[in-house]
Order: structure tokens, then C-alpha cells, then sequence
């Protein structure tokens, strides 16, 4: 994975280094609880319920200040709802 990472790091450009590491760790981190929860609780939770939770987990982020995630155009939850 830390190939992977560094691969797109390289991909673009320096603007959005900071961002797209964000964005890696926000995934990931969400990926592991969901593993989590699913090992430990029995969860079997959708798709849709990991984009959601994303999502919130992304706005909180970009309140805490990750302006390099916000920059990207990441969507916020608001706005995931009304389309």
C-alpha cells in the first residue's frame, strides 16, 4: 500500500501532496474501524454506509482544519445528500 501511496503522491502535483495524504489516511483509517467492526461486532455494513461515514469523518476533519483535504474538492456530506 505505501507503494501505492507514494506512487500518487508522485502523480501529482505539489499543491495537493498534502491533501491527497489526507485523503489516503482518512480512507484508510475508516476502512480499518469498518474491519473492525465487522471482526469484532458482526457488523456487515454497505457501500453506502462506508461513503457516509467518509463523508462525516472528512467534514469533521476539514473543520479541524485539514484545508489541504478541503482543497481537493472533497464533497462534504451536504452536498453528497442533495444530489
Amino acid at each position: 500500500m505505501v507503494d501505492w501511496w507514494l506512487q500518487i503522491r508522485r502523480s501529482v502535483s505539489k499543491d495537493w501532496r498534502k491533501g491527497v495524504d489526507s485523503m489516503v489516511l482518512l480512507v484508510s483509517w475508516r476502512l480499518w474501524k469498518m474491519r473492525n467492526d465487522c471482526v469484532f461486532n458482526a457488523a456487515t455494513p454497505t457501500i453506502t454506509e462506508l461513503i457516509r461515514l467518509l463523508l462525516e469523518d472528512a467534514n469533521l476533519w476539514m473543520q479541524a482544519g485539514a484545508s489541504h483535504l478541503a482543497a481537493l474538492g472533497w464533497p462534504t456530506a451536504t452536498t453528497a445528500r442533495s444530489t
